[in-house]
């Protein structure tokens, strides 16, 4: 299917955007994010204003520093530092396994961000794939292993710090 008319090409694009499962952010030059997909909004909406809770008109670059004071505040300063990086064209690509909260809750994502050129200036797309799901089911089976080899062993409680 061809596209040509602007108005239908943006158009166009937005619904791309919004079909992906990841999360999906455009960022302009100066940090500042210019559209979201459907998956994103949602996830922001079940935040609930959490400072990880970013939005379409928001600086991404504001949304990390205001994370970085939390549990999760390497993550959000490595993701800040990483953007910074590729929009100023000193970086290819940032592609890295996280895990942060929401609500207080562990969640898991795959974070990545890669440029494109936009008018002889440097944009950016940032994306989450959530692996919550992918990562319960490994901590569950790992707990499951600690228990037997707990009762195979008979040595008493073993614990891990699985988070």
């Amino acid at each position: 299917m061809a596209v040509h008319e602007p108005r239908a090409l943006d158009t166009f694009a937005l619904d791309t955007l919004d079909a992906l499962p990841l999360l999906v952010a455009v960022v302009n030059p100066r940090g500042v994010i210019v559209a979201v997909n459907r998956a994103w909004s949602a996830r922001a909406r079940e935040a609930g204003g959490t400072p990880g809770a970013a939005v379409d008109g928001q600086n991404l670059f504001d949304v990390c520093a205001a994370a970085t004071t939390g549990s999760d505040g390497g993550q959000a300063a490595r993701v800040a530092a990483a953007l910074r990086e590729i929009l100023a064209g000193d970086r290819d690509e940032f592609d890295e396994q996280q895990c942060c909260h929401v609500n207080a809750s562990p969640c898991w994502f795959r974070t990545r961000i890669r440029p494109f050129v936009r008018g002889g200036e440097r944009w950016a797309v940032v994306s989450y794939d959530d692996l919550s799901p992918q990562e319960s089911l490994e901590l569950t089976r790992t707990q499951r292993a600690l228990q037997q080899a707990e009762q195979v062993g008979r040595a008493g409680t073993w614990t891990a710090d699985l988070v």
